[in-house]
């Protein structure tokens, strides 16, 4: 019986690693495009609505290179970590790579989407350095792509709207940074 009990909590964790950004503790690439082309699929088939939230942290690189990884390490676990408390119960977020993140709003319109997009951008945007030591400015952009009013999206195929929100997301920071863009509103 230990050896079975020991033989499920290894797996659960080698599980949990193998699914999960190490640093920040949200899902990997891999992993998210798994779960969010299973809620896609169901989210299609029964016209329900869904949005998608991308987001870059801004000049995330001059951080790295001014302060150090450790202090990069520090903004990225704090800002998803900023994220995660303010997101809803089945919202799915996941590291896409380096310090870009995707949010997967399932049952949620292009309203609410930016809503919690922006909730997300001034929360990330109040974080205060201070525990660091030392003083600056974390912000970042989103891109957010919605199904259209009638619940319908207008393309099915997860990496067209990841390429939609991503448009979006550097529409944001073409135009100032910090801000909020939605794919079909702000841009086409």
């Amino acid at each position: 019986a230990f050896w079975t009990y020991r033989s499920r909590r290894m797996q659960k964790k080698l599980r949990k690693i193998a699914n999960h950004d190490e640093l920040t503790g949200v899902f990997n690439r891999r992993c998210f495009n798994e779960l969010a082309k299973s809620a896609l699929s169901y989210y299609t088939t029964t016209n329900q609505q869904l949005s998608l939230i991308l987001f870059d942290l801004d000049n995330f690189k001059q951080i790295n290179d001014q302060y150090g990884h450790h202090i990069g390490d520090w903004v990225l676990k704090t800002a998803l970590y900023t994220c995660k408390n303010l997101s809803r119960k089945n919202d799915i977020i996941g590291r896409f790579g380096g310090e870009e993140f995707t949010i997967l709003l399932p049952g949620c319109d292009q309203k609410k989407a930016r809503e919690l997009a922006n909730k997300y951008r001034k929360a990330i945007n109040r974080i205060s350095t201070e525990e660091t030591g030392l003083d600056f400015q974390i912000s970042a952009s989103f891109g957010v792509y919605s199904s259209n009013e009638n619940n319908k999206l207008v393309d099915t195929d997860l990496e067209t709207i990841i390429q939609f929100a991503d448009k979006a997301m550097y529409f944001s920071k073409e135009n100032g940074r910090n801000k909020v863009s939605v794919y079909g509103i702000d841009l086409v």
